[in-house]
């Protein structure tokens, strides 16, 4: 009869164990998470500065076991206590603060979460990721909002206008002019006044039917009506 020992030898041959690879596969369902969430927030997010190419911190989050090495400041991660890992510190900003750009959306986080709580699953045909391409969609989020597009729309204060000023564009090219020590030039004569509104809205001269029709009657409403017909 067998005694235990040779049994328990028996049953470790016969089953057999778990390599490396088998550990970052994990579930199907990690795989994907990874496939489809992870692997792309890491290319567009952290691989810029975070890759074989350009290591900030001494840390690349391109391969799996660059991540499990972390960086200057350690590992990025601690399987034995994930919820401690400098990785979720960083995306949650509770520490460093990544992507230094902005913060990640609250989903974006959760699914980091996931990845790291189930393991750190890496499909092992993916064996280093590759930075995004440089033109990609623009990434919106709370530091790219401070942009001036971002901004809500405010009608500025209009400067005190100037006597020759005919609407609030011309008060801020006075208060300008004004602010470097300039002066307008005279009001241009008709001609030349068409021959500057033609050529500037249509790179043409200007025909002698639109210089005599406008020089004929020089009006606001006039000169209103040439330029609504060039525009």
């Amino acid at each position: 009869m067998l005694s235990s020992r040779w049994i328990w030898l028996l049953a470790a041959c016969l089953f057999p164990t778990v390599s490396a690879a088998d550990e970052q596969q994990k579930s199907p369902d990690s795989a994907q998470l990874f496939r489809t969430r992870i692997a792309p927030l890491l290319q567009q997010s952290c691989l810029k500065c975070h890759s074989s190419d350009k290591t900030e911190g001494g840390l690349n989050l391109s391969t799996h076991a660059g991540l499990l090495k972390g960086g200057e400041s350690g590992p990025a991660v601690d399987l034995a206590n994930p919820q401690a890992s400098l990785l979720l510190q960083a995306v949650r900003y509770e520490g460093p603060q990544m992507p230094p750009t902005g913060r990640l959306a609250a989903s974006q986080v959760q699914d980091i979460e996931t990845w790291v709580q189930s393991g750190l699953p890496w499909p092992a045909d993916l064996q280093q990721l590759q930075s995004a391409p440089l033109r990609r969609a623009p990434e919106v989020n709370e530091e790219t909002k401070k942009h001036w597009s971002f901004q809500p729309i405010r009608k500025p204060p209009v400067p005190a206008a100037a006597s020759w000023g005919r609407n609030e564009i011309d008060a801020f090219i006075a208060a300008g002019l004004q602010a470097r020590g300039l002066t307008a030039n005279p009001p241009a004569d008709p001609r030349h006044l068409v021959r500057r509104a033609v050529y500037n809205l249509t790179g043409l001269p200007p025909t002698p039917e639109q210089i005599k029709h406008y020089i004929a009657s020089p009006t606001p409403e006039n000169w209103a009506t040439l330029v609504e017909q060039l525009l």
